[in-house]
């Protein structure tokens, strides 16, 4: 994809850097979405106070934190 698609891609999921979690995502697979590497999943744990191995809903809102 290319990094045009991308950014599209990180403001259509993310606004006022509040995720909304959709089904089948993890913590690995929204940094990688949003931030993009899987290398920042656990800032999203922590800046969520949620343990990295904590459970996502549908619908679950979560804060992101910036690059």
């Amino acid at each position: 994809s290319s990094a045009a698609s991308d950014v599209y891609k990180r403001q259509i999921c993310i606004k006022d850097n509040i995720y909304v979690v959709k089904k089948g995502d993890s913590f690995c697979k929204i940094s990688k979405k949003i931030l993009g590497s899987e290398k920042y999943y656990f800032r999203i744990a922590e800046l969520n106070k949620l343990q990295e191995t904590s459970i996502l809903y549908v619908g679950d809102t979560l804060k992101m934190p910036i690059k």
